[in-house]
């Protein structure tokens, strides 16, 4: 729930309050999650600070802070049925391409969800495809569609995913992170990493990484207001 105050309005026609009643607003699910997380995350500093704390498998795998404007891209679309697949948000951060799942699931508690793997494992060949499209030096994608990496697909899309395709592959990108966000506590995560790494096909530059929702709401790079609005988000859909 975000509660917005009326001090703002207040101030406007010259009256000081900190009375909490104006409008109340609900993000729901896992696209209520991402949203509240990823659109506070407006910064250099901020970006940084969310990566730092993400555990990567291999270890080795973990990344060096970056100073370019992070491009974050929240629910883009590469097709459902026979396309790629639809990151919940995928991240330009210098040299590094970030694709992130939300999960209100939990694997210590019942597992994720049946269909998760297979869709995970389709982000993952989505980020084969490109760094393959890339160093072929294919510059657009034409009419033609692209044949997905490690599957029988192939992919086209609406001209507006087409152009954002041709952005990643034109962006110069070293490295492919994806990203789980799940229901687990950190000390759960880090005994059990491999095990969901395991699960997955990798390829040299392509990293796993995961995160615990628990560990987002203790975050401190945010002001008060922001982080009230994403741990009570966080709470209210893990109900």
């Amino acid at each position: 729930m975000i509660k917005v105050t009326s001090r703002f309005i207040c101030e406007r026609i010259g009256i000081v309050t900190n009375k909490i009643t104006i409008m109340s607003t609900y993000l729901h699910g896992e696209n209520g999650i991402t949203y509240a997380l990823f659109t506070a995350l407006d910064d250099i500093d901020k970006m940084n600070y969310f990566l730092k704390f993400i555990t990567y498998h291999p270890s080795t795998s973990k990344l060096k802070e970056e100073y370019s404007w992070p491009e974050i891209h929240v629910f883009p679309s590469f097709g459902r049925k026979n396309g790629i697949g639809e990151p919940d948000v995928m991240i330009l951060h210098g040299t590094n391409l970030f694709v992130v799942e939300v999960e209100t699931a939990s694997h210590a508690k019942g597992g994720l969800p049946h269909n998760f793997y297979d869709q995970f494992q389709r982000l993952i060949d989505l980020g084969i495809t490109l760094e393959r499209d890339k160093s072929s030096g294919r510059k657009k994608m034409g009419k033609n569609p692209v044949a997905v990496a490690n599957t029988e697909k192939y992919f086209k899309g609406e001209f507006r995913t087409r152009k954002f395709y041709q952005t990643l592959m034109a962006r110069g990108i070293q490295q492919y992170y994806y990203i789980l966000i799940s229901n687990d506590h950190k000390d759960y995560i880090e005994k059990n990493v491999n095990q969901i790494y395991s699960k997955f096909t990798f390829e040299g530059n392509h990293h796993f990484g995961w995160i615990g929702l628990n560990s987002v709401k203790r975050f401190t790079c945010f002001d008060d207001n922001t982080k009230q609005m994403i741990q009570e988000t966080i709470d209210y859909n893990l109900k």
